[in-house]
């Protein structure tokens, strides 16, 4: 059995892949677990409050934040095996760009919440944020 897991392709053992996998498929029921019940939890105490800025966390932890996670996983799974130096750099860009992409997304609806939250405020509010530019 040692044999098997000892060989070497592309310069990692089958043992370097099947942790790797491993590791991604742990990180993945992990993630899986923390999202179905701690973060569902966390989403049901967030609505019987007042505000909405909770609900807006709660959501972008779903929407961002749990993407974030599996791209995390992925990339440190792909870091434990020993790549050619132009795969690896292929992997620090695809996940730079991917963590680039979703921390945009994020700023992007935080920054609509607080301009909804402002135009509230204002004398017919709901009307103007009703109003769609002709």
């Amino acid at each position: 059995m040692n044999d098997i897991l000892d060989k070497v392709f592309f310069h990692n053992t089958i043992q370097n892949y099947l942790i790797a996998v491993g590791f991604i498929l742990l990180g993945f029921l992990i993630i899986g677990f923390f999202k179905r019940s701690i973060l569902t939890r966390i989403a049901r105490l967030a609505q019987k409050t007042n505000t909405n800025i909770d609900n807006f966390l709660v959501e972008s932890v779903y929407r961002y934040g749990i993407q974030a996670l599996y791209i995390a996983v992925v990339y440190i799974a792909l870091d434990y095996l020993l790549l050619p130096r132009r795969l690896h750099n292929i992997v620090v860009l695809a996940t730079t760009v991917a963590i680039t992409i979703l921390v945009i997304r994020l700023l992007s609806s935080t920054i609509l919440l607080m301009l909804r939250a402002y135009i509230h405020g204002q004398d017919n509010g709901e009307e103007k944020v009703k109003q769609r530019v002709a």
